[in-house]
């Protein structure tokens, strides 16, 4: 556990229980019989659990199902390193569920036949995940919009497990994303409204004032994309505000039906306790709600509540005010109908066929030709030249005057990603840009407006060894897999100089240039081992499938021709010391970025095989730049 800050996969939310907590008369009050509870610290915070809200002589007798769910968070503080960014959270959690599995592999291998093996190092964090893993529970990935969903569905895939998404709020946006791939969500009540006494300067995007208008139409839009949900309170600290809030989704097209299952029968089936509660069948424990009236309309009163056959009256003036009073004293009108959502994202217009005339077109390839023609047939040049006509129902541009050029390639990109560096480490080649890539950047649609049509979005430049790349083209209204250039080689960014050696909180070694390289060869050592391991697990000489390394296992990809390498880079010193290395453990740099002193070795980059991205227009800028001219 001490090698993975963050993980209490061991704790459960039903230990350290206390049954005199107020909000526990509070909640019932207003009709909730149980609760899911989650611990708080950590990004795998612990197993789920389930509790009645009644009164017993032991608190432990509160609970009904624990293990129903591992809760994990991107976002936590109650540790120091690694990780300190979203993409290194994303890999951490990889790691750590590609670790349960092999521990799963080990130890099945060793009780099926114990004689003459050593015996496996029992885990204690490892230990409820490989119970996870056998049991099938779900991991309670956080997600609130469309990308974030998408996030959580890819890397619930390499992790083994099916995720159940919280949050949700943004999720009318990827019902058809949910339902696609057949996953649940806990949708968080505690609607976002604009402030009440914001900034009257402040400009909000488009995304965020869509979410405030629209986050309440979210069940209605899960409902009809058949997709399982159940509610959950967020940060509402008083239970009246819940019922009030369901209301404005049913307002905005959710069924009251269907409100209602979401509140109890849903919020079961998808905890897996449906065989036990969430519906008034024979059998079932007796948890239930007497009230006034039709629970959803305005003035409706809890009167009496069961809690495992346990009956609870409740006094008219002990059920708790919501934000604007008792539900029964306030007239509430429901809210006005959605905006309408126009098509800010996406093609002009898309065309099987189109056909661009008359232009001057600067091939790349094959010089410049006058009055030239292009013919595009699904997305892909079908021909070029002169002398071509216009197909049938083609759209035509006439381009007369006008220039074509090949769409431009920015090599060394940092927009439309919600992390660049993961600075904790020295050698961070387990993370990538492409589990944090961010395709509703307004910067995608600049870069477009600047004639810009593909990136190399890089890692930065924290680290000797930083993390993969993300090739992208700049398909403004995408998803994030749809971005991705299909085939891309992988690649991967190390840094030279100033950047990797600086103070780092916590402090982290190097702290001079001979240490950076001293990083980079050491870890190209321990992945020259790690090779060896899977070449002898392919050569049928290991009884167990090793151990996948995610760090190791992008260094070997380096080592073997599968992923290139993009290195940051100013002195010539520095660039000759990484290609003398490069050439030690036999493989090439791909690209020298910036490479400001590449003047002084351009005979040796070129003898190395290496090519160079290099700025167009910034120059001798800092210390270690001021060598750095245009020539």
């Amino acid at each position: 556990p001490e090698d993975r800050p963050g993980t209490h996969s061991w704790k459960s939310a039903a230990e350290d229980l206390d049954s005199g907590d107020d909000r526990i008369e509070n909640w019932r009050n207003m009709g909730f019989t149980s609760v899911v509870s989650t611990r708080e610290d950590g990004l795998v915070t612990g197993q789920a659990a389930v509790l009645n809200l009644g009164e017993f002589d032991r608190a432990r007798q509160m609970v009904v199902a624990t293990s129903v769910g591992m809760h994990l968070k991107l976002r936590d503080r109650s540790y120091t390193g690694y990780p300190n960014s979203l993409m290194g959270s994303f890999a951490y959690l990889k790691q750590l569920y590609l670790d349960a599995q092999h521990y799963d592999r080990v130890w099945n291998d060793y009780s099926a036949d114990p004689s003459g093996k050593s015996r496996p190092e029992w885990d204690l964090a490892l230990e409820p995940i490989r119970h996870q893993l056998a049991a099938g529970y779900p991991v309670l990935f956080p997600g609130n919009n469309r990308t974030e969903i998408e996030r959580a569905i890819v890397t619930s895939e390499v992790m083994g497990v099916a995720p159940l998404v919280y949050g949700a709020q943004g999720a009318f946006a990827a019902a058809d994303l949910m339902a696609g791939a057949g996953i649940s969500a806990l949708v968080n009540l505690d609607w976002p409204e604009a402030p009440r006494d914001g900034d009257p300067e402040a400009k909000p995007s488009l995304e965020t004032l869509r979410l405030w208008d629209r986050a309440a139409t979210t069940p209605a839009e899960l409902a009809r994309a058949g997709v399982p949900f159940a509610f959950y309170s967020g940060d509402i600290e008083n239970p009246a505000d819940i019922i009030g809030n369901v209301r404005k989704a049913v307002s905005l097209g959710l069924s009251g039906d269907a409100a209602i299952r979401a509140l109890t029968l849903s919020a079961a089936e998808i905890l897996g306790v449906e065989d036990r509660m969430g519906s008034l069948d024979v059998g079932k424990i007796a948890n239930l709600v007497v009230a006034s009236g039709d629970l959803l309309e305005e003035g409706t009163r809890v009167e009496t509540v069961f809690v495992d056959g346990g009956k609870f009256e409740i006094a008219p003036d002990a059920a708790p005010r919501g934000r604007r009073g008792q539900a029964d004293e306030v007239e509430e009108s429901d809210p006005p109908p959605p905006v309408p959502m126009t098509a800010d994202k996406g093609p002009f217009r898309e065309d099987a066929v189109t056909f661009i005339d008359n232009a001057t077109i600067l091939t790349g390839t094959n010089g410049t030709i006058e009055q030239g023609s292009i013919l595009i047939r699904d997305g892909r040049i079908a021909e070029v030249g002169t002398g071509l006509s216009a197909p049938g129902g083609a759209h035509v541009v006439d381009a007369a005057g006008k220039y074509v050029i090949p769409g431009i390639i920015d090599a060394h990109s940092h927009i439309a990603a919600a992390a660049i560096n993961e600075g904790a480490v020295n050698v961070s080649s387990m993370v990538g840009i492409k589990d944090v890539l961010e395709p509703e950047d307004i910067s995608v649609y600049r870069a477009l407006a600047g004639g810009v049509t593909a990136i190399n979005i890089l890692h930065g430049s924290a680290n000797p060894i930083g993390g993969g790349n993300a090739v992208i083209k700049l398909r403004w209204g995408g998803d994030a897999q749809e971005l991705l250039v299909d085939g891309a080689h992988l690649g991967i960014k190390f840094a030279l100089g100033e950047n990797t050696k600086r103070d780092r909180e916590p402090a982290r070694y190097p702290s001079t240039r001979m240490g950076v390289q001293d990083v980079v060869r050491k870890a190209f050592m321990d992945a020259q081992l790690y090779q060896r391991e899977w070449d002898d697990w392919d050569a049928g000489s290991l009884a167990v499938e090793p151990r996948r390394d995610l760090k190791l296992e992008a260094l070997a990809q380096i080592l073997r021709g599968d992923r290139w390498v993009h290195s940051h880079s100013y002195r010539a010193d520095e660039i000759l010391q990484l290609i003398r290395l490069a050439e030690e453990f036999d493989f090439t740099v791909r690209t020298f970025q910036h490479v400001l002193e590449g003047y002084k070795v351009a005979d040796e980059l070129a003898a190395h095989g290496a090519g160079a991205s290099t700025f167009s227009d910034w120059w001798a800028y800092k210390v270690e730049a001021y060598e750095a001219i245009p020539y």
